[in-house]
């Protein structure tokens, strides 16, 4: 996940006409990761126990997924937003 958001990161720092040509590139692509790292992060949190350390695990990993989403929308609504 964390390469998924330095991926995102740095497409976020592209020239606009960039950007948009590797989003039209690339948006299965990144549509398929996140849906991958979902249904992971459900079997993962499907499996643990209530112990500390699982509900530490949880949270980190609800947390990773929140953040790429926050940076994925931050990514396309920067590309709309130079659209508009």
């Amino acid at each position: 996940m964390s390469q998924a958001q330095q991926v995102l990161n740095d497409v976020k720092l592209m020239k606009p006409e960039k950007r948009k040509a590797w989003l039209k590139e690339n948006s299965e692509l990144v549509e398929q990761a996140f849906d991958g790292f979902i249904q992971e992060s459900n079997q993962v949190l499907g499996q643990v126990g209530l112990d500390e350390e699982s509900l530490k695990l949880s949270q980190t990993i609800v947390q990773g997924i929140k953040d790429s989403m926050d940076l994925m929308g931050d990514v396309v609504y920067k590309q709309q937003e130079l659209e508009s």
